[in-house]
């Protein structure tokens, strides 16, 4: 029996896919890789030595014919996998699993490769942040997932409380400006006019951005495409976690990890069952809420790891 090649639908975000990226060039050495079809972003396959000559646009003109009909169609989905569920896998970790049908214990750091044009790129915005604020470091915050909002009155929130709060993300940035510079990545434009923080353009490309994480000396953020950047480069970094389990979505080996004290964490069962997924939503509401004592104590935690992990 002829044994029949894999062709991956990878959906989601871009965090997916960068968590995808290992697993996928075990399947490519393997030789059971026949392509990569990409129902969301498909950005960091593009420009991998090995991948991008797999990945394509699921739109792409006879994408059927000529790639999926002779193979496999295989959709993995770590979010539906056991092990990711009952919190014993990280989504890296489940990507492995559904790809490779093995399990693994350890996360790799994925393979994000930059041309010269976009290291320049970010060398020019970094270039103004320093200059606007005169600090010597410079630190990038992602406060606000995928599923954050932009409210009434510019009030960002997130209903999955898996983004920081605005007025969490406001103190950090009044305390952490004292001595660094700022730079806000984020899809919202925020009105931040007594703020000292750098505040690009909407439209810069996500692969800019990982420039700009490749080079900027600290990352803050939460559970959202910044982190997965960060651990791919290396990044020291500081993630603050609300609804979602660390073990499942970071990298708890790598970065600090910030969590609320003592709270009652709901798992939202998303992609796998509705109602009890806005259930869980509706629980962990309060879980990203800290205390000005709190607040004190995630400043000062954040600090003294910049000043271990950086030059």
């Amino acid at each position: 029996m002829t044994q029949r090649h894999k062709a991956f639908f990878i959906n989601g975000g871009a965090g997916r896919v960068l968590a995808s990226i290992p697993a996928l060039e075990e399947s490519h050495h393997r030789g059971e890789l026949a392509g990569i079809i990409c129902e969301g972003g498909m950005e960091f396959y593009m420009g991998h030595p090995i991948l991008q000559n797999y990945a394509f646009d699921v739109n792409h003109k006879g994408i059927f014919e000529n790639l999926i009909k002779d193979n496999l169609c295989v959709s993995p989905e770590p979010y539906r996998d056991h092990e990711y569920y009952n919190q014993r896998s990280s989504l890296q970790q489940s990507f492995w699993w559904q790809i490779l049908g093995e399990r693994t214990t350890v996360n790799v750091r994925p393979a994000v490769v930059l041309n010269k044009p976009e290291e320049m790129a970010a060398m020019e915005i970094l270039g103004q942040v320093k200059q606007q604020h005169q600090k010597e470091k410079t630190i990038v915050i992602q406060p606000f997932g995928r599923s954050s909002q932009l409210g009434g009155g510019g009030v960002v929130y997130d209903q999955s409380s898996r983004s920081i709060e605005q007025t969490t993300f406001m103190e950090l940035v009044a305390e952490l400006s004292k001595d660094y510079n700022i730079m806000y990545m984020g899809e919202h434009k925020l009105n931040v006019v007594n703020l000292p923080i750098f505040q690009p353009d909407n439209n810069i490309p996500l692969r800019i951005w990982a420039a700009i994480i490749e080079s900027c000396d600290y990352f803050i953020g939460c559970d959202s495409v910044g982190q997965h950047l960060a651990y791919s480069f290396n990044k020291p970094g500081t993630i603050v976690c609300g609804s979602t389990f660390p073990v499942n979505i970071t990298y708890p080996d790598h970065f600090n990890i910030i969590e609320k004290k003592d709270a009652v964490r709901h798992y939202s069962p998303i992609r796998i069952a509705g109602f009890a997924s806005e259930e869980a939503d509706r629980l962990n509401d309060t879980i990203m809420d800290f205390s000005k004592e709190e607040l004190k104590s995630i400043i000062a935690n954040i600090k003294a790891h910049i000043a271990k992990t950086t030059k």
